[in-house]
């Protein structure tokens, strides 16, 4: 076992053991957080903007992150988090199906990319007095967003997430990877995957949060932008993605730059493609088995 994986183990078994879990991971204020607008985002930068977003939020109730883009998305739910608030995932944009997750839950307010834009806009940052009465920690049991199966077997199920469960999972999942990688430390993701699915939830949404990993704003759909969006992020690149994007990048005729782990998730995987994803990245191919009811369980 490499250096990097037993520390994610050991902060696993401490967060086990603990009453309340830290929002943010207890990383230095300049540690790379978000890579957005063809620059990194540093931890204290993205904490302002979490304070900005959060002063704008409501005093108690369930938060429907609408955000497309993936900073605001993680700005947003984080914000949602500062305010102990639960964040509902509803299956799809559609508006039947968001108008009827939003009317299970009393108080529930819709959160868009135009909200989060005009918060940051907005010159006012919190004051010392107020910003102190924001917790950096939640309560291990404080169910932090509701997710929700796609009802393609009936009603929408829903499955509560508690914190505990959400920092545990996801230290698992950074020493799956840092164990496929070697021991690498500091991790830059692109995902290909929707922030508000319980896979791109895990990687793209909660591990930025809880330390060594920097998140790709961007949300590629065509290999060429897949190509663009790994060439701009530093080493060791992760691409996040599923068989029907990789399949797609293997098929194409582009050239793409060295990345060093490609996690997939959501359907099987033919061995013939991951042979294939790996010889045309370059790096290691890592697959992931989970579900919205479960969460990641295995790689």
């Amino acid at each position: 076992m490499n250096a990097s994986t037993e520390h994610e183990l050991q902060r696993l078994s401490a967060a086990l053991d603990a009453p309340e879990l830290p929002l943010f991971a207890p990383d230095h204020a300049e540690r790379p957080i978000g890579f957005r607008n063809g620059a990194p985002v540093t931890l204290a930068h993205f904490q302002q903007d979490v304070e900005r977003i959060a002063a704008r939020l409501p005093a108690s109730g369930y938060m429907v992150n609408l955000c497309e883009g993936r900073y605001r998305f993680v700005a947003a739910y984080a914000a949602a988090a500062r305010r102990r608030q639960t964040v509902l995932l509803p299956p799809t944009r559609a508006e039947q199906v968001v108008s009827e997750v939003q009317a299970r839950y009393p108080g529930a307010y819709r959160f868009t990319d135009a909200d989060v834009d005009a918060a940051l806009a907005d010159a006012v940052v919190l004051a010392p007095d107020a910003r102190a009465t924001l917790p950096t920690t939640l309560p291990c049991e404080h169910v932090v967003m509701i997710g929700f199966t796609s009802g393609s077997t009936g009603e929408p199920k829903r499955f509560p997430k508690r914190w505990v469960a959400m920092h545990g999972s996801n230290h698992c999942n950074l020493a799956a990877m840092r164990t496929a990688l070697g021991g690498a430390g500091q991790l830059w993701v692109l995902a290909t995957v929707p922030s508000q699915h319980m896979y791109g939830m895990e990687l793209s949404v909660i591990a930025p949060l809880i330390g060594g990993v920097a998140i790709h704003s961007a949300r590629p759909l065509f290999p060429a932008d897949v190509a663009q969006a790994l060439a701009e992020l530093p080493a060791p690149r992760v691409l996040v993605s599923t068989p029907v994007h990789l399949r797609a990048i293997v098929e194409s005729q582009l050239d793409f730059p060295h990345t060093d782990l490609i996690v997939c998730a959501t359907a099987p995987l033919d061995r013939e493609v991951a042979c294939a994803v790996e010889k045309k990245l370059g790096g290691r191919l890592l697959e992931m088995f989970g579900s919205t009811e479960t969460c990641v369980f295995a790689a």
